[in-house]
């Protein structure tokens, strides 16, 4: 364990967890020179980068200037994405005992990308959420088909177990837990037949995708999360969030459409009202 490990354990959500990861490794990947040399990070990488961080908070640094060089930088990134990150090291900041003042986080916030949810969403129309389902395979075709049909958020979806899952209802519908919300509340979606169908082809191949998937991490040595899944996981949609959004963009380029967000899957909910 080491300062990040320790400060990614005061969240429960897993696809917190991995996001912050990410905002932080690329954060250090941005002062010191990167660190990963693949997608995936390596336990080495993963420990150098724990090594960092102590050197980081040892050094006698600007802070505050890091974070407003760290947030130009980010302008490279999709908004959602860049806000996400600077989240993440703003409050790894505040665990280590450094914070900033609200006229210095209104300056760092000045620097993100801009763009919001409302520009995005009016983009997101009939016609081409229908371009962007031909250009998906089975797994992103269900996922966003019931992300559309149930205004579900992407993080709740993920975290959706087979039991959770009445199909044989009319309308079909989905279980929440209490545990997938962030308000703590459990509630019941409900998914149009397109949606179904869709969810019932996904989940002819499911278990094939998670045997393959398992197959293709034996062979990786030293790889975090490598051999993590397993065909015990009864998730609906056996992948973290991070899966989703490269699966997403590379939809998107598929279908030749430009969305300014890509990364923002949630924004998806926004056509069910197209697709009734």
């Amino acid at each position: 364990m080491g300062r990040i490990e320790d400060f990614l354990n005061l969240y429960t959500k897993q696809n917190t967890k991995s996001v912050y990861r990410a905002g932080i490794y690329e954060f250090f990947d941005f002062v010191y020179g990167k660190v990963r040399k693949g997608r995936r990070v390596t336990r080495e990488e993963r420990k150098k980068y724990e090594d960092l961080a102590d050197q980081y908070f040892n050094e006698d640094r600007n802070f505050f200037d890091d974070v407003i060089r760290f947030g130009v930088y980010l302008n490279e990134k999709p908004p959602y994405t860049a806000k996400s990150y600077l989240q993440a090291v703003k409050e790894f900041f505040v665990e280590n005992g450094i914070e900033f003042s609200q006229k210095e986080l209104k300056r760092i916030r000045f620097k993100l990308p801009k763009g919001n949810s409302q520009t995005e969403e009016k983009t997101l129309d009939h016609a081409t959420l229908r371009t962007i389902l031909k250009h998906s395979d089975l797994k992103m075709r269900a996922l966003i088909l019931v992300l559309a049909s149930s205004g579900m958020r992407v993080g709740e979806l993920l975290q959706v177990r087979l039991d959770d899952l009445e199909l044989d209802k009319d309308p079909p519908r989905i279980n929440i837990r209490r545990e997938y919300t962030k308000t703590g509340e459990r509630r019941v979606t409900f998914i149009t037949k397109e949606a179904k169908e869709a969810l019932l082809e996904w989940l002819k191949v499911r278990e094939d995708y998670l045997r393959a998937s398992i197959n293709k991490n034996k062979g990786l040595r030293g790889v975090v999360n490598a051999g993590e899944k397993s065909l015990e996981d009864q998730r609906v949609f056996p992948f973290d969030l991070r899966t989703v959004e490269l699966a997403w963009q590379n939809t998107l380029k598929l279908s030749l459409i430009h969305i300014s967000e890509p990364t923002r899957l949630g924004m998806i909910s926004y056509a069910v009202f197209c697709l009734k």
